[in-house]
């Protein structure tokens, strides 16, 4: 497999060829994915892109960061959990719904690149965890508000364009309201939990 990290994109025009190219590279990460979780990865996969310069991110590591992401989310809960307990970061008691994030994390490791960086972004983009970097802040809200997300607000996509770590912020809150009114238990694991508590002053200062 060529070194993907070695592309080189200058616009949205250029990945959106890439995208539908049957380059090598794009049509392996594609026979990973179902058709409709690959055009959220693609959207994600944009969406970092698009913002990653106006935060000094490198955009043609976050937009394969957000194409990959999810790249082991259509295999079994066995088999992703198998994959996620190889990932340094994982830990007892967490919950399925994080299993595909530290397997595809861990994936792309051993088949792509050993970057650490999208290692870190890959394997905290379910959970969170305390001192997000602003590459894990990046993918972690364009996972919930790329554009085909039904469930995504305006008001995140619109602050994520003018201050990242305001629209992380702003991201948690509309999290956590939704899982409190909802009644559904949002820092059942060690990573979530320490995530909030951590922002937490922060959170409870948005003003609604």
């Amino acid at each position: 497999m060529s070194d993907f990290l070695s592309f080189d994109f200058k616009n949205t025009d250029e990945v959106t060829r890439f995208l539908a190219s049957d380059n090598e590279v794009i049509t392996d990460i594609k026979s990973h994915y179902k058709v409709t979780r690959f055009e959220h990865a693609k959207s994600v996969a944009t969406l970092c892109f698009e913002v990653a310069p106006l935060y000094k991110l490198d955009r043609n590591k976050m937009f394969f960061i957000g194409l990959l992401h999810d790249i082991y989310k259509m295999y079994d809960e066995e088999l992703q959990l198998s994959i996620a307990k190889k990932n340094k970061y994982f830990i007892p008691f967490l919950p399925s719904f994080s299993y595909h994030a530290f397997a595809s994390a861990e994936f792309v490791k051993e088949r792509y690149t050993d970057d650490e960086e999208m290692y870190d972004a890959i394997s905290f983009h379910a959970t969170g965890r305390k001192e997000m970097t602003d590459s894990m802040k990046l993918l972690y809200i364009a996972d919930k508000s790329e554009p085909t997300r039904e469930f995504a607000t305006e008001k995140v996509r619109h602050a994520l364009f003018k201050d990242l770590h305001e629209a992380f912020i702003l991201q948690l809150k509309e999290q956590r309201d939704y899982f409190s009114s909802n009644k559904i238990n949002y820092t059942s694991n060690l990573y979530s939990y320490q995530m909030f508590e951590y922002y937490k002053g922060e959170i409870n200062n948005v003003k609604d």
